[in-house]
């Protein structure tokens, strides 16, 4: 077990990417089992000020804020690089679906509101909230919250 997530290089690079407008971002609603954490050892949830993060996160969906997981597809998975609390959060209340940010392009067949490519102010939106969490006031439980058409 850890306190401190070990650096996820590709996440901060795909992230870079995005932000040049070399990377198409994506939004999608992703069934929780198919994520997984860049470090499986890190555990924000046996930390004091993690688990407030944990809580705020559900309390920010609970009052209809939106706080997506930013993650990057890697084969049949999608990987959480350093956006850990609102995994948590997810787990923590054993949500099916989590509304996610993703860097690049993927397919999946069990995602739902897969929306994109994003334009290039929401990807400067999508930073702002990792450095702010809870700038958007839509809930992960409807729609993409994008200008992006929707499949």
């Amino acid at each position: 077990m850890s306190l401190q997530p070990e650096p996820d290089s590709e996440f901060h690079r795909r992230l870079a990417e995005a932000l040049r407008g070399d990377l198409r971002v994506y939004t999608a609603l992703l069934p929780a089992a198919s994520i997984i954490p860049f470090d499986p050892r890190f555990r924000l949830d046996a930390d004091p000020d993690g688990m407030a993060a944990i809580h705020g996160c559900i309390a920010a969906w609970r009052r209809g804020e939106d706080h997506r997981l930013t993650v990057y597809p890697c084969g049949a998975w999608f990987v959480a690089g350093d956006d850990y609390a609102p995994l948590f959060a997810a787990l923590h209340t054993r949500l099916e679906y989590i509304r996610c940010w993703v860097l690049g392009p993927a397919e999946s067949a069990f995602a739902r509101e897969w929306c994109g490519p994003v334009d290039g102010e929401e990807i400067r939106q999508l930073v702002c909230e990792r450095r702010s969490p809870g700038l958007v006031r839509r809930s992960p439980f409807r729609g993409c919250g994008t200008s992006a058409p929707c499949r």
